[in-house]
């Protein structure tokens, strides 16, 4: 995986949205996975293929709680023939997390 996009933390726990828009430029389908660091968190996106030489267009979020002593929070994503743009990294500072 290639590392797309990295957002420097202070120490603490926080809640984490990470995205990327991938472009699959080939005529095959294709699956683009990102992973969110130093959680683990990741998910993977399908690209259907195009007869016409068109890209199709997905979108991938791995959001979850990040907890850091402090530093980086990041980002890395993979795909055959994918091209990535608009890739964000987000994080709200969390005093506790309470899941139902």
């Amino acid at each position: 995986m290639i590392n797309v996009n990295n957002l420097n933390l202070p120490a603490g726990t926080y809640w984490v949205i990470a995205t990327a828009r991938g472009f699959n430029n080939d005529d095959d389908p294709q699956t683009m996975a990102c992973r969110l660091e130093p959680s683990g968190q990741q998910e993977d996106v399908r690209f259907d293929g195009r007869d016409d030489g068109g890209a199709t267009t997905q979108q991938v979020s791995v959001v979850g709680p990040v907890t850091t002593p402090g530093g980086l929070v990041s980002l890395f994503c993979q795909g055959f023939q994918i091209l990535l743009d608009r890739v964000t990294l987000t994080a709200f500072p969390l005093g506790s997390l309470v899941v139902q």
